[in-house]
């Protein structure tokens, strides 16, 4: 799930940063509550 979500922000902001950058991290915590 968090890999899909990095995916998906990288390719949102891909176009708009210069050829050879990337984007910074960030911390996502997730608890799974129902079984």
């Amino acid at each position: 799930m968090v890999a899909l979500m990095e995916h998906a922000a990288m390719t949102a902001v891909a176009p708009a940063l210069p050829e050879g950058s990337t984007t910074v991290g960030a911390e996502m915590n997730t608890t799974h509550i129902k079984p």
